[in-house]
């Protein structure tokens, strides 16, 4: 799989995270591949990923992996950041059940 990460998304994530490059490009692959996205969430986790997609008029996919969200659009990683504290723990515990299925 190619994927692109833009020079937003790196200098947020070396401001953020403290991660390179090479770091970040093997997150956002992983994200992609084992993230969760918004289908695969319910209640106050769903209604923030949903507002993270529509906060720009601009067509956007976002997936959570670990503690990290992931913006991107198609293949091209447009941003990342950090989950609120007040929805980690949802997020974790839907993580656990789309493992499990």
């Amino acid at each position: 799989m190619i994927c692109f990460i833009s020079d937003h998304a790196y200098s947020r994530a070396k401001e953020r995270f403290g991660i390179g490059k090479k770091s970040l490009f093997r997150l956002f692959q992983k994200a992609q591949r084992f993230g969760i996205g918004p289908k695969d969430t319910t209640g106050n986790l769903h209604k923030y990923m949903i507002g993270e997609v529509f906060k720009s008029g601009i067509p956007k996919n976002v997936k959570i992996y670990g503690e990290f969200v992931f913006i991107y659009d198609n293949e091209c990683l447009i941003t990342v950041f950090i989950i609120p504290r007040n929805i980690r723990k949802a997020a974790n515990i839907q993580a656990k059940k789309r493992r499990n299925h």
